[in-house]
């Protein structure tokens, strides 16, 4: 069976599909997330910066590897950015400890609400062919994420493991922030102003418009039992128009 309202913070597709009309659209409804556009914003310097350092660092395989003060700089931000966004998601969800003591252990169980294992996030401007990033796939076998272990411990001690503020760990990294907030906001994510929709049904399956530095591929492996199926246009009217998922 369907589930007959939305969550706080976490988007699914409906019986018939993803998207819906901006002005039929869930995530707009002010109780559900007060800080959207800020938190896109956040992201739109996020990729601005990655933008900035392709023009020292050539995006091409042979410089995944590539570290500097810049990398370094990058999956800070990145990674603080993902913790933030996580910690909304858990927060708006009554999930019982405060937010100041969360960890990844806490952030994992987003995973299953949110299928953030399934997401692709495609760089087209990456040679010798377009790159595709999965960035929460150690997650659909319980690892630990490799690029978040990695930025914990460069945070924790740069003289020692500078190396592993490199191009590759800054894209995962950015690339989650990408996913954790379509995961929420779905094509929103694209733009903070909401000023354009993303293409839809691409043959390639991959959702992007055209100012987009990563184009993204959703989940499709959903249980009709998982799945929303309402009338926004009824439900938005309602008191208590989102349940909460238990984490």
């Amino acid at each position: 069976m369907s589930l007959s309202k939305p969550f706080y913070r976490i988007t699914r597709p409906l019986l018939d599909g993803y998207h819906q009309n901006i002005e039929n659209f869930y995530v707009t409804h002010e109780q559900y997330a007060s800080d959207r556009t800020r938190l896109i914003r956040a992201y739109e310097l996020l990729a601005e910066s990655l933008v900035r350092i392709f023009d020292y660092i050539e995006p091409t395989d042979d410089n995944l590897s590539t570290y500097s003060h810049r990398t370094y700089e990058l999956i800070l931000r990145a990674s603080t950015e993902f913790e933030t966004n996580c910690k909304a998601i858990l927060d708006a969800n009554s999930y019982f400890k405060k937010p100041e003591c969360l960890n990844i252990r806490d952030y994992y169980k987003i995973n299953n609400a949110a299928h953030l294992h399934e997401y692709q996030v495609r760089l087209n401007i990456w040679s010798p062919e377009p790159k595709i990033f999965t960035p929460f796939s150690d997650w659909d076998k319980g690892d630990t994420l490799s690029w978040y272990k990695d930025y914990n411990s460069v945070k924790h001690d740069r003289n020692k493991n500078f190396k592993t503020a490199n191009l590759e760990n800054s894209l995962n990294a950015i690339s989650a922030v990408f996913v954790i907030l379509f995961a929420q906001f779905s094509y929103l994510a694209f733009d903070s102003w909401h000023n354009t929709e993303a293409t839809q049904g691409r043959e390639d399956g991959f959702d992007a418009v055209p100012k987009s530095l990563f184009a993204i591929k959703v989940p499709n492996n959903w249980d009709d039992s998982e799945r929303y199926a309402f009338d926004w246009s009824i439900l938005k009217n309602t008191p208590d128009p989102f349940n909460k998922y238990t984490f």
